[in-house]
């Protein structure tokens, strides 16, 4: 009697965080997006534009893609960014990371600086410049595979009546309502998700179509996701994510899978803490050293990228009138050559009918 319940109490602490087959696929398919299990690891591939954007916006020429790396469970995420897949299974390599654990948010965005924040900061409610907004476009590709492809909600807030779903969601500036319907194939399963972004003076249509092959250890999650843009009764790829790995566990992890001073540790990096919105600098100590705010930081960049603008457009009006002035004067040129030739053939027709006069 013992041995069995020490095997039935291996079964339940082993056993994935899910438990299948009591729901159809699409069932399991909506509980995933509403209420994600805790992820010890997802693998997932982002198809992207490689060299100039093409003018439909459309990816499906496009050769190029990036890799992330994402575990989440309550209160803590963790998503790494890294350029090849291969790089993946090597930790110490990253281009960008984001982690969250009890309430403490750090970020490694390749530069040579290591930023810490909180989420409990108070001192950035509400202000139009703030690292939080950073933080919530980074985390863009981490909402787009557990949402498994609809865009801009936070995961786990689509809440579901039969196949259809309407939440809000916040794009930059713009508030969101994202209404979705989902379609099954013939096994059951998610075959196309309808899904509107209404932002009040403009509704976007996608469709969002799912492939199963190769299949995932979970046979309900679609192995590849396809955003389809509607735009004259035509449908423009506009993004593709393919899962190549999940593990779901039922237990909370530890607490160092979601540590990112690792990785400030290993490139030396400079702490950067941010709060009442401005960054500082940390000693050893912990003593906080001012530096400057992130507002300040902002206005800048978009007061270079302005300056940058009104220089291009000075240069382009520059060039416009000099291209103008040299084809008036081209103009004026052949003008005066076409003069100069009837004069000649009309002194030419002179002398003609003189000659045949005489």
């Amino acid at each position: 009697m013992r041995r069995f319940a020490i095997v039935i109490y291996l079964a339940i602490v082993f056993a994935p965080n899910w438990t299948y087959g009591a729901a159809k696929a699409y069932q399991e398919f909506e509980r995933f997006i509403s209420a994600p299990p805790i992820i010890s690891n997802m693998v997932v591939e982002k198809k992207i534009w490689n060299g100039r954007k093409p003018f439909d916006g459309s990816f499906s020429n496009s050769v190029a893609f990036e890799y992330y790396q994402v575990r989440l469970q309550s209160g803590a995420m963790f998503l790494r960014k890294v350029r090849s897949c291969n790089e993946i299974t090597n930790d110490s390599v990253a281009v960008t990371i984001l982690s969250t654990f009890d309430h403490k948010i750090t970020l490694f965005d390749g530069t040579p600086y290591f930023y810490v924040w909180y989420d409990t900061d108070a001192t950035s409610s509400g202000k139009q410049f703030s690292i939080f907004n950073t933080r919530s476009l980074l985390l863009e590709p981490l909402r787009e595979a557990l949402n498994l492809a609809v865009l801009h909600v936070e995961q786990g807030t689509i809440r579901w009546e039969h196949e259809r779903f309407s939440c809000t969601a916040q794009f930059g500036r713009e508030s969101l309502v994202v209404s979705g319907e989902l379609f099954t194939n013939a096994d059951g399963a998610a075959d196309h998700l309808k899904v509107e972004y209404d932002g009040g003076q403009k509704k976007s249509c996608y469709i969002i179509r799912y492939g199963y092959f190769p299949p995932l250890q979970y046979a309900f999650l679609p192995t590849t996701m396809t955003n389809f843009f509607l735009s004259g009764g035509k449908e423009i790829d506009v993004g593709e994510m393919r899962i190549l790995e999940v593990e779901t566990n039922r237990q909370p992890l530890q607490a160092s899978l979601f540590d990112g001073t690792r990785f400030q540790r290993l490139y030396n990096l400079q702490t950067r803490v941010y709060t009442n919105g401005s960054y500082y600098s940390q000693s050893a100590s912990g003593v906080l050293a001012f530096l400057r705010s992130y507002e300040e930081t902002t206005r800048g960049l978009s007061g270079g990228l302005a300056n940058h603008r009104e220089r291009m457009l000075a240069c382009l009006f520059t060039a416009w009138i000099a291209i103008n002035c040299a084809f008036f004067a081209l103009y004026l040129r052949a003008k005066g050559r076409y003069g100069a030739r009837v004069k000649q053939t009309h002194h030419q027709n002179d002398i003609y009918e003189t000659h045949t006069k005489a």
